[in-house]
C-alpha cells in the first residue's frame, strides 16, 4: 500500500499544511490579543454608591451607554436592596430597598 503524505492533501485546493499554518497563525493572534487586554477591556462595569429610602426604588444614572446585564451589591447597609420593578435602559437602572422602615446605604457594580 502507497504511503500519502499528509502535506500533499487539499482540501478545497488548500494544502493541509498551508492551512496548519494559517490555523497556528491565528492561534498565536488570538493568543497575542488575550495578553494585551485587561480587565477594564473586558468587564464594563460602573460603581455607584448612595441611600435608597426605605420601601423606595432609586434611579440611578449609568453611563454604560446600553441596558446593563445585571448589578452585584457591594455593600447594602439593610441587606433589602435588589433590583426594582421599573425596566433599565441605556441611561438608568432601578433599585429598590425592600426594607419597611430603614434607609439603606448601598454601593453597588452596574454590570455592562
Amino acid at each position: 500500500m502507497a504511503k500519502i503524505n499528509p502535506f500533499e492533501i487539499k482540501i478545497n485546493g488548500t494544502t493541509l499544511e498551508l492551512l496548519a499554518k494559517q490555523a497556528a497563525k491565528a492561534f498565536k493572534d488570538i493568543e497575542q490579543y488575550f495578553r494585551e487586554i485587561t480587565v477594564r477591556d473586558n468587564f464594563f462595569r460602573e460603581i455607584w454608591e448612595g441611600q435608597i429610602a426605605a420601601g423606595a426604588e432609586s434611579k440611578i444614572r449609568h453611563t454604560l451607554e446600553k441596558v446593563p446585564e445585571g448589578y452585584l451589591i457591594l455593600s447594602d447597609t439593610s441587606a433589602a436592596v435588589g433590583r426594582g420593578p421599573t425596566q433599565w435602559t441605556t441611561e438608568f437602572v432601578y433599585l429598590k430597598n425592600n426594607h419597611s422602615t430603614d434607609v439603606a446605604t448601598v454601593k453597588v457594580a452596574i454590570l455592562g
